[in-house]
């Protein structure tokens, strides 16, 4: 796994901390596969971003932003300036699947300040509230295992993410990491559903017997959470889909043995994702864990946050474009 840790400027002349990667140049993966480019690199926020003057900002030791909406988050993101946006499904994906492929699945504050599976390991506290500064944790609260790579993606707080979706139940999603370009609003026209035999695949909800299946159209609607491994799955839906469903981190690759939780509500029109745990999850949190049940105008969680990441891209002319552009700073390690 190829990454850096580079210093970004936004157009407000705030520093941030960032990790970059580059593509595979043979079989670059679904983060760098932007329309019908590929991206030159992806920084992604080191930090979960902290609020510097109404600006998130990848900044080490500070309070999680919080208690702000999907919608809110999304905008602040995308006035850092040009290639700036809230952190994507891909991008998140990116993360985590290199975190298993290493042997490097992070761990983090899933207990008030502490990792639940070994309370030697903690993090500075915000206050006595339970999260805690970001990137305070040993290295093993780092994607790699080492104070060079991603902080927090397991725990402290839930990470929102752009680019998956549910709809009244049914799975959506923006295809490869199209999300950190273009319009990924209710309406966008980007989203794309996910079929198997010609049918839609969905959640079902059955509140009675505390099941939560995926399968061919939903039959119970309601909201609930199990751990993945009680989640059922039906045949001719991994058959047809199972690829994709993992691809975009609906599941786990060994989701029959992940003790994480997923939550869904196939109530809501809309239930954008919040993805890692945070830190009052305790058994029930983990890297893995998702929530499909929250909402675009939900601003009044705690226990909710998110990152930046920036994309760096040729446009049409050849220029490359940098997120320092706009106030003469440059990239340094």
């Amino acid at each position: 796994m190829k990454h850096e840790n580079v210093i970004v400027g936004d157009r407000y002349g705030n520093e941030n901390y960032m990790v970059k990667f580059t593509p595979n140049k043979e079989n670059p993966e679904p983060m760098f596969k932007i329309g019908d480019k590929i991206a030159k690199a992806v920084y992604i926020s080191k930090y979960l971003n902290a609020d510097k003057n109404g600006v998130p900002c990848s900044l080490p030791g500070c309070d999680p932003m919080r208690c702000i909406s999907f919608e809110n988050a999304e905008k602040k993101c995308r006035e850092k300036g040009e290639g700036w946006h809230l952190l994507t499904n891909a991008e998140w994906m990116y993360l985590y699947n290199e975190s298993v492929k290493n042997g490097t699945i992070p761990h983090g504050n899933t207990n008030y300040g502490y990792y639940e599976k070994n309370t030697n390991e903690s993090g500075i506290n915000v206050n006595g509230s339970g999260a805690t500064l970001t990137g305070t944790g040993p290295a093993t609260w780092y994607h790699d295992h080492t104070l060079d790579g991603v902080a927090d993606l397991c725990g402290n707080v839930w990470e929102m993410v752009t680019g998956l979706r549910l709809q009244n139940g049914e799975i959506q999603y923006i295809e490869n990491n199209d999300a950190a370009v273009c319009d990924a609003g209710e309406d966008s026209l980007k989203w794309e559903t996910i079929t198997a035999d010609g049918k839609k695949i969905c959640f079902s909800v059955n509140n009675e017997k505390n099941k939560i299946t995926i399968r061919k159209g939903t039959k119970h609607t309601g909201w609930n959470g199990i751990a993945y491994k009680d989640l059922k799955i039906k045949k001719s839906v991994m058959a047809a889909a199972g690829e994709k469903l993992r691809e975009i981190g609906i599941i786990p690759d060994d989701y029959k043995n992940e003790d994480a939780y997923i939550w869904i509500d196939t109530e809501l029109t809309e239930a954008i994702p919040c993805r890692g745990s945070c830190f009052t999850l305790a058994s029930f949190g983990g890297v893995a864990s998702l929530r499909l049940n929250y909402t675009r105008t939900s601003s009044n969680s705690n226990v909710v946050g998110f990152r930046s990441a920036y994309v760096e891209l040729e446009t049409g002319n050849g220029k490359t474009v940098k997120a320092a552009e706009a106030d003469g700073k440059e990239m340094t390690e």
